[in-house]
């Protein structure tokens, strides 16, 4: 709103507002079935809280689509300032951040300085990049959609904090304790995350129930794609849709973990426990799979576990 020059675009969402406005009719269709008196000024009311959704929904569409576009050749040869930030909402109105960087060297010390004043509200939607911030406390903090570039956490204690939709470009999280926090839609893809604790993590995909301030906790999955998770342990948490491509899993520990609709395509699981693991539909195919042990039950729920491979559980 308060740039000079502001560069826009604009987004024909027409798709979506059909199903809000095929709402309305059912809407009204339930009321004369029902033989309720449904006014004009409830059935607005009624749709004002459905577009909150769509809003949501569109938000999310556009700050997956930047992951893609922020790669690109012509992404890259924008002259950008210092600061460059891309939002997404109504004209001259409300609107949220889906994409931040910033172009200067940062103080590790000046951000950690920053970090231990625990301002509430004031570290999520950031940009830090090159940081170097091992062994700190940072439990109980609000990083949501925050972009972590090139950062050093090793050793770091991150437990209930709300990760929704960070991303980790080339971080260094070498066991970093994720104890408890809430990681939907997070990115740790190509990341070292060697011995990292993530016990007891919500990250499910999928639109929930749960949300913070009118956000969803995440239409995509968690992403770990190319990352290092050897001996990292994630006992108990909830990764339903979780994507761990290519991942290195030598002796993690997936012990009670819901991994419903997981993929595991390439993957380096030697040596991995399942023990008591929610495997339903997910894809284990041109996995590595010595020494894993699965039950009847998980090896007939889950996909691309070649006849032979693992070994059997009774």
């Amino acid at each position: 709103m308060l740039d000079p020059k502001p560069v826009q675009s604009v987004y024909d969402a027409s798709w979506v507002y059909g199903y809000w406005t095929e709402l309305r009719g059912h809407l009204l269709a339930e009321a004369q079935a029902q033989q309720v008196a449904l006014s004009e000024l409830v059935l607005e009311q009624m749709m004002l809280g459905a577009a909150v959704h769509i809003h949501a929904m569109l938000v999310s569409l556009i700050r997956l689509a930047l992951k893609r576009a922020a790669v690109l050749p012509e992404f890259q040869q924008l002259d950008r300032g210092e600061t460059f930030e891309i939002r997404v909402g109504e004209y001259m109105d409300w609107s949220v951040c889906v994409y931040k960087e910033e172009d200067r060297l940062l103080d590790s010390s000046l951000v950690r300085d920053w970090l231990e004043e625990e301002q509430e509200h004031a570290y999520s939607y950031q940009a830090l990049t090159g940081v170097q911030l091992p062994g700190g406390n940072y439990s109980h903090f609000d990083f949501r959609y925050t972009a972590f570039r090139q950062i050093g956490m090793e050793g770091s204690r991150l437990h209930a904090c709300i990760l929704v939709g960070t991303v980790w470009q080339e971080s260094q999280l070498d066991e970093t304790d994720f104890t408890y926090s809430l990681i939907n839609g997070a990115d740790f893809s190509g990341c070292s995350m060697q011995g990292a604790v993530l016990e007891g993590v919500m990250g499910n995909a999928g639109f929930g129930e749960e949300d913070w301030d009118g956000e969803p906790l995440g239409y995509a999955g968690v992403n770990f794609t190319g990352t290092n998770l050897q001996k990292a342990s994630f006992r108990g948490a909830q990764l339903q849709g979780a994507v761990f491509e290519a991942a290195v899993l030598h002796k993690a520990s997936f012990v009670g973990t819901n991994l419903t609709n997981a993929c595991f395509v390439g993957a380096d699981l030697t040596g991995a426990s399942f023990a008591g693991a929610m495997v339903t539909s997910a894809d284990f195919t041109g996995a590595k799979l010595q020494g894993v042990s699965f039950t009847d039950g998980q090896r007939s729920d889950s996909r691309g576990i070649p006849f032979g491979e693992g070994k059997w559980l009774p």
